[in-house]
């Protein structure tokens, strides 16, 4: 079964880094803000299926049906900054 390692990290003064299974894949700024976990979802399955399509044709292969790939996400945020300003 395919399995996917997604980590979103917050690097404080930056923004957001992106890497799947330890590829750096992007990332965005203070500027123009994460949209939260349940974005960062979505953003998850539609980059591990970009990675699996890619996979595949190199490959040669056929693409895993859905239900037999596994996306795990990670949301880490030093603890300095997780918490909003009071």
């Amino acid at each position: 079964m395919p399995e996917f390692r997604f980590v979103h990290t917050y690097h404080p003064g930056v923004g957001w880094g992106f890497r799947c299974d330890e590829r750096r894949i992007g990332g965005g700024s203070e500027h123009r803000p994460h949209d939260g976990l349940a974005g960062s979802r979505r953003e998850a399955e539609a980059v591990a299926w970009f990675v699996l399509e890619g996979d595949a044709e190199e490959l040669g292969q056929p693409l895993p049906r859905p239900e037999d790939v596994r996306i795990m996400h990670v949301l880490e945020t030093p603890a300095a900054v997780s918490a909003p300003a009071a």
